[in-house]
């Protein structure tokens, strides 16, 4: 039997991209059974009796499935249950008397349209710039006729299990699409008839997925500017050289300085399960996120910054080895 539970809401309110939005609080009486959408309609439906203008989310099949609906629940990304989008999250996982705070998806890319909805048009430039192949036009192929592995099949259809909602974007500090756009290059990718068009598509997807990374920087996420004064993306390779350049000429045999910080690093690794080994069991990392159909693992040191260290493959399996005598981490 269902339990009523009376929340209070603090909502994100904003009329629009270019005003200033503040947080407004409502209370509303709503079942334990009932959708984190469904409570939202309810005091919508509160608002309207009201005279008031209603709130304005994003939804849509309000089955987990279109990826439309989206915001943070208290700092969350869809909210306390893992692994469910907002429009599958109930009541029951809050309490009575609860205090819960709504706002949207806070990332560079994805610019506020009003109220809790926000535009995700870069997602939609990413897959153009390569989620499709080319084919011959004409009578559609034999379902056999291009055999495929059962496993680059499985991991395929994992990849495409993405519904592109934008919760890694959003709860990624740095408002990163890396996981959205290796999860669209791998579902191609590891098809044969996504072969031929492999590096071309991995090239303009993640030129694009910086393109729109960079270009709509703002207070939500990071700000690169060199020394000429031009932006640049975050992730860029480093011109080792040119930083070197800028220090005292005895720095390079200096111990780093105590209070020094390194941020988040991706490494390409030629096997990502045995690099993380190393890692974890060795160096003594934490596993974060395992990711297998993303060929990707991120490790941990602890703390509240758990993003620290990836392993990545999206340059290709079995990356040459430095020579003898290079130098390493």
């Amino acid at each position: 039997m269902s339990k009523v539970l009376e929340l209070t809401l603090e909502v994100w309110r904003q009329d629009g991209p270019g005003t200033k939005g503040a947080f407004e609080t409502y209370t509303v009486e709503i079942p334990d059974d009932a959708s984190f959408l469904e409570m939202l309609d309810k005091v919508n439906e509160n608002l309207f009796q009201a005279g008031q203008e209603p709130i304005t989310f994003d939804h849509d099949c309000r089955e987990g499935i279109c990826g439309s609906c989206g915001v943070m629940i208290d700092g969350q990304a869809h909210g306390p249950q893992k692994g469910t989008a907002t429009c599958q999250l109930h009541m029951r996982q809050f309490s009575d008397g609860q205090t819960i705070r709504v706002e949207p998806w806070r990332a560079a890319g994805f610019p506020i349209i009003k109220d809790l909805m926000v535009n995700r048009a870069a997602f939609d430039r990413i897959v153009e710039s390569g989620g499709y192949i080319t084919v011959t036009t004409g009578a559609a192929p034999d379902a056999n006729e291009i055999p495929v592995p059962k496993d680059a099949a499985d991991s395929a259809m994992d990849a495409a299990a993405c519904i592109g909602c934008g919760a890694c974007v959003a709860a990624c500090p740095n408002s990163a699409a890396n996981l959205f756009t290796a999860a669209k290059m791998q579902h191609l990718n590891q098809l044969p008839q996504g072969q031929a068009e492999r590096w071309r598509r991995s090239e303009s997807m993640v030129e694009t997925m910086e393109e729109y990374g960079s270009a709509r920087v703002t207070a939500a996420g990071p700000i690169i500017i060199d020394r000429d004064g031009r932006p640049r993306s975050p992730t860029e390779a480093l011109d080792v050289a040119r930083v070197m350049d800028e220090l005292p000429a005895t720095a390079p045999d200096d111990p780093l300085a105590d209070g020094a910080f390194i941020g988040h690093v991706h490494l390409h690794v030629g096997d990502v399960d045995h690099a993380a080994d190393f890692y974890r069991d060795v160096l003594g990392f934490e596993d974060h996120m395992r990711m297998p159909t993303f060929g990707m693992n991120d490790l941990s040191a602890g703390g509240r910054f758990p993003h620290r260290l990836a392993l990545n493959n999206w340059a290709g399996r079995g990356a040459v080895q430095p020579p003898p005598g290079s130098a390493g981490l």
